[in-house]
């Protein structure tokens, strides 16, 4: 029912909408996408313009298409006139997954952009701060922690265990994970004060910290189909078991700090500005 409601007002919106308007929309292949491109383009027939904002985890298929969808007149896919590509990683990615070159543009990854006020150091912590990254849903995020409790345990190591629950969890649901320090500061705050990063495979906070070079332990959950963003690439580290996570833990404290350029940024937008520019000329 939701779908057939979607598909109606976008009918009635659409059909308002001055015939020079250009479109852009936050892209996530949701069904509700394919509903606007096809009558933005029977009621508008102007350019549209979809931007996936975040990142693409390895197996999300919502962007696969096969190629005879797109040889065949008949299959061809509702789907934006321009994919704005925010980075090396999206645009491997999509490129792997069949999407037409001739449809994608590189622009700046918006939300990505205050990556490039932070300088990534290496700490000088005498006691290592670990960043426990949280998930949006609890079982995922209580099985992190139950693993990093373990490791605590069984190996004692000397470190300050720091824990940032999604921003949208409640913060007393994992008070009986008394061995933790609640963060209160800002994500950036505790990039810049943390000496090394654990998420779990599911969360998308991982580009932030790879595309800084920094310390990342990928902590995969057997249970659960990897998500990470991260998976694939270059200096990915996942572990399953508490005998690996304390080896890479001790290796990647000795890490030197390398940027990944894992998004196109740019505070002053220049690639955006100029698609803007040929689409309002156009």
């Amino acid at each position: 029912f939701l779908n057939i409601f979607y598909f109606k007002c976008l009918d009635v919106q659409i059909s308002q909408i001055n015939k020079d308007s250009v479109c852009i929309f936050i892209q996530e292949n949701q069904p509700w996408e394919y509903a606007l491109c096809y009558f933005w383009r029977k009621r508008v027939n102007n350019k549209i313009i979809g931007f996936p904002h975040t990142t693409l985890p390895f197996f999300d298929l919502r962007y696969f298409f096969s190629e005879k969808t797109f040889k065949s007149q008949f299959l061809q896919p509702h789907l934006p006139d321009i994919m704005a590509i925010n980075g090396n990683d999206m645009k491997q990615k999509m490129l792997e997954f069949n999407y037409l070159p001739s449809k994608m543009v590189d622009v700046e990854a918006l939300r990505y952009n205050y990556l490039e006020k932070i300088i990534p150091i290496k700490k000088k912590n005498k006691t290592k701060k670990l960043l426990i990254i949280g998930d949006l849903v609890r079982e995922i995020t209580e099985n992190q922690l139950d693993f990093i409790l373990e490791w605590k345990n069984l190996y004692k190591p000397d470190v300050e265990i720091i824990f940032r629950p999604h921003p949208s969890s409640e913060t007393s649901t994992y008070t009986k994970y008394n061995f933790l320090k609640f963060s209160n500061n800002s994500f950036v705050k505790d990039i810049e004060e943390c000496d090394i990063f654990c998420v779990n495979n599911t969360t998308s906070a991982a580009a932030d910290i790879y595309s800084l070079g920094l310390p990342l332990i990928t902590y995969n959950d057997l249970k659960r189909i990897n998500f990470s963003p991260l998976l694939g690439t270059d200096g990915y580290v996942q572990v399953n078991n508490i005998d690996d996570f304390n080896t890479v833990y001790y290796q990647l404290c000795e890490k030197n700090i390398y940027h990944n350029e894992f998004f196109y940024l740019n505070r002053n937008i220049p690639m955006w500005k100029n698609l803007l520019e040929n689409l309002i000329k156009i």
